[in-house]
C-alpha cells in the first residue's frame, strides 16, 4: 500500500499495475490517451505523462489536453481569447471560461463573445428595436430576421433598409413615377410616397393613387359634383374637370361653374355687363334682374328690352298715340317722331284736334263753318256759314273766278244750284270719310306708308279730277288765297269744277254764271 498515492503511470493499492499502453495514462492512469490533441495523429502515448511530439492549434504541451494560455480557452480549446470583447482589453483569459470583468455594448458576459439581449449581428452592434418589423418579432442574434417581413419602406433580412430611390411603400414595391402628384416627381418619401404639393385633379390619398369617388371631383377629390351651378343640375361629374357639358346657371361661371360672375357682370357665362341694364337700382342679381324695376321705355327682368312696339313709358303700360305713318312712339316719352296722324295733337298724339284746327299735327285752321270741322279732313260737317261754299266752307261766294258777283237781292236760280250741287257732294263725300275711318279703326283697311302713298299718287294723276289736289288749277287762285282770315282750298274750286262738268241740268246754268263772273 502506497500511503501517498501512485507514481504516474501506475495504478493499484501497491502500485504495481502499469496503465493499459496507448489507452491511459498519468496520475492513477486518469487520462486517456485519445484525449490528448497530438497534431502527429501517430504520436506514442507515455504512460507516465502521455507527452505529444507537438500540439494542435489551440492546445498546450505536454500532453496537448489544456488549452493555451491567452490563447484558447473554453471546450476544445475552441475559443480565442482575442475573440473576446472585453471592456477592460488586459483582463486575463481563463482557459476554462475565458470570462472578462466587463463587456463592450452589445456583447455579454461572461467571456463577451455572444450579443447581449436586445442586439444582434457580427459585432452586435445592431439594435433589434431599429428594425422596421412588421410586427413583433423575435431578434436573433445573427441576422436580427424579422419573421413577419417589413412596414412599408423597408426592406432586408433586418427591415433596417430604406427603400431604393424612386420606390416606396410596402415591400417597396411602388414606383414614385406611377403618383398622381401635381409636380411630377421621380423620387419621394420611401414610407408614405406622399405628394408634398397636392394631388392632380381626379386623385386623392397621401400618394395621390386613389381616383375620386363618385360625386367627387378635383384636386385631392375635395369637391362635390352637386355644388356645382350647372344647367341642368347634376350629382355626378367628371372626376377630373367636373365638366358642366351643358353650360352654367345664369350668375356662374368656370369649366365647372362654381364662381360667381365678377363684380359688374351677370348672366349666361356672366356675359352681360350690369351698367347695359336700365334698371332704378343698382344692385345686380347674378340673373341681373332689377329688384326695384326698370326705367321708363325698358321691360325684361334685367331691364335690356325697349318697350314692345306700340307701348312706352313705366312698365310699358302706356299705348302710343296715332302717330303718322303707322310708326310706334318713342318707348320712354311716347312722342311720335314722324308727327301725328291728321287729326290728333303733337307730341303723344293721344288728343284730338280742338280750337277749330285740323288735318296733320293739328296745324291747319278750319273753314267758315257751321260749328267745327272734321279734325282729320277738315270738311265742314254741318255746312258752311253764309256766304262761304266748298267742303271746306273756304270759298266766298264773291271772290269765285277772281270777280264779284254782283246780285241785287236774293239768289239767283244759276247761283242756288251751283251752291245745292256743292252741297250734295260734300255729303257724299263726307259718308264716304265717314265709312274710311270707321274701316280703319275696325282694321279692315290699314294706313299707307309714304312708298305706298306715293305709288297711289302716280295712278290718281291718271283720274281726271283730283278731289285731294294740293296743286292749283289752271283756273282757280292757288291755295294761299286767303279769303276772310280763312284758308280757300283747291279741293274746294274742284268740287265746283265738278259740278260745272257735270252730265245734268246745272251745265247751261254754271256757264252762264261764269260768262257773268
Amino acid at each position: 500500500m502506497c500511503p501517498d498515492g501512485c507514481a504516474s503511470g501506475f495504478v493499484g493499492g501497491d502500485c504495481l499495475q502499469t496503465c493499459i499502453y496507448g489507452q491511459t495514462y498519468g496520475d492513477n492512469c486518469g487520462k486517456y490517451c485519445a484525449s490528448r490533441h497530438c497534431i502527429n495523429v501517430w504520436d506514442s502515448c507515455a504512460l507516465d505523462t502521455g507527452v505529444c511530439s507537438g500540439c494542435q492549434q489551440g492546445w498546450a504541451l505536454p500532453d496537448c489536453t489544456a488549452c493555451t494560455y491567452g490563447q484558447t480557452y473554453g471546450d476544445n480549446c475552441g475559443k480565442y481569447c482575442t475573440s473576446r470583447h472585453c471592456l477592460n482589453a488586459r483582463d486575463s483569459c481563463a482557459t476554462d471560461t475565458g470570462a472578462c470583468s466587463w463587456c463592450q455594448q452589445g456583447w455579454a458576459l461572461p467571456d463577451c463573445t455572444a450579443c447581449t439581449s436586445g442586439y444582434y449581428g457580427s459585432s452586435c452592434d445592431q439594435l433589434c428595436a431599429a428594425r422596421h418589423c412588421k410586427s413583433d418579432s423575435s431578434c436573433d442574434v445573427i441576422q436580427g430576421r424579422c419573421m413577419g417581413g417589413c412596414t412599408a419602406g423597408y426592406q432586408g433580412t433586418d427591415c433596417i433598409q430604406a427603400c431604393d430611390p424612386g420606390s416606396y411603400g410596402k415591400e417597396c414595391s411602388k414606383s414614385c413615377r406611377s403618383r398622381h402628384c401635381k409636380t411630377q416627381s421621380g423620387t419621394c418619401n420611401h414610407t408614405s410616397g406622399v405628394c408634398s404639393d397636392g394631388c392632380e385633379s381626379g386623385y386623392k390619398g397621401e400618394d395621390c393613387m386613389q381616383s375620386c369617388t363618385m360625386g367627387m371631383y378635383g384636386p385631392n377629390c375635395a369637391r362635390e359634383c352637386s355644388s356645382r351651378h350647372c344647367k341642368p343640375p347634376s350629382s355626378s361629374c367628371d372626376r377630373e374637370t367636373g365638366l358642366c357639358p351643358d353650360g352654367c346657371e345664369d350668375g356662374w361661371t368656370e369649366i365647372d361653374c362654381t364662381r360667381n360672375c365678377a363684380v359688374g357682370f351677370y348672366g349666361n357665362n356672366c356675359s352681360l355687363k350690369c351698367s347695359d341694364r336700365h334698371c332704378t337700382s343698382t344692385s345686380c342679381l347674378n340673373d341681373g334682374a332689377c329688384s326695384a324695376g326698370c326705367d321708363m321705355g325698358w321691360t325684361l327682368q334685367d331691364c335690356t328690352q325697349e318697350c314692345p312696339r306700340g307701348t312706352y313709358g313705366i312698365n310699358c303700360k302706356s299705348t302710343c298715340g296715332h302717330c303718322a305713318d303707322n310708326n310706334t312712339c318713342h318707348h320712354v316719352t311716347g312722342t311720335c317722331p314722324g308727327g301725328c296722324q291728321a287729326g290728333w295733337q303733337l307730341d303723344l298724339c293721344q288728343t284730338v284736334c280742338d280750337n277749330w284746327k285740323f288735318g296733320v299735327n293739328c296745324e291747319t285752321d278750319c273753314g267758315h263753318c257751321n260749328g267745327t270741322c272734321d279734325a282729320v279732313d277738315g270738311r265742314c260737317l254741318w255746312g258752311c256759314a253764309e256766304g262761304y261754299i266748298g267742303c271746306h266752307c273756304s270759298v266766298k261766294l264773291g271772290d269765285i273766278g277772281g270777280a264779284e258777283l254782283h246780285m241785287d237781292s236774293a239768289i239767283t236760280p244759276t247761283t242756288a244750284g251751283i251752291i245745292g250741287l256743292a252741297a250734295g257732294i260734300c255729303f257724299m263725300l263726307i259718308l264716304v270719310v265717314g265709312l274710311y275711318l270707321g274701316l280703319v279703326r275696325q282694321g279692315r283697311l290699314q294706313w299707307l306708308s309714304s312708298s305706298e302713298k306715293d305709288a297711289v299718287k302716280v295712278k290718281e294723276t291718271q283720274v281726271p279730277v283730283d278731289k285731294d289736289t294740293t296743286q292749283p288749277s289752271d283756273n282757280y287762285p292757288s291755295i294761299s288765297e286767303q279769303a276772310g282770315g280763312r284758308n280757300i282750298y283747291n279741293n274746294d274750286y274742284a268740287a265746283l269744277d265738278v259740278e260745272a262738268k257735270a252730265n245734268s241740268e246745272y251745265d247751261v246754268i254754271k256757264n252762264q254764271a261764269y260768262e257773268n263772273l
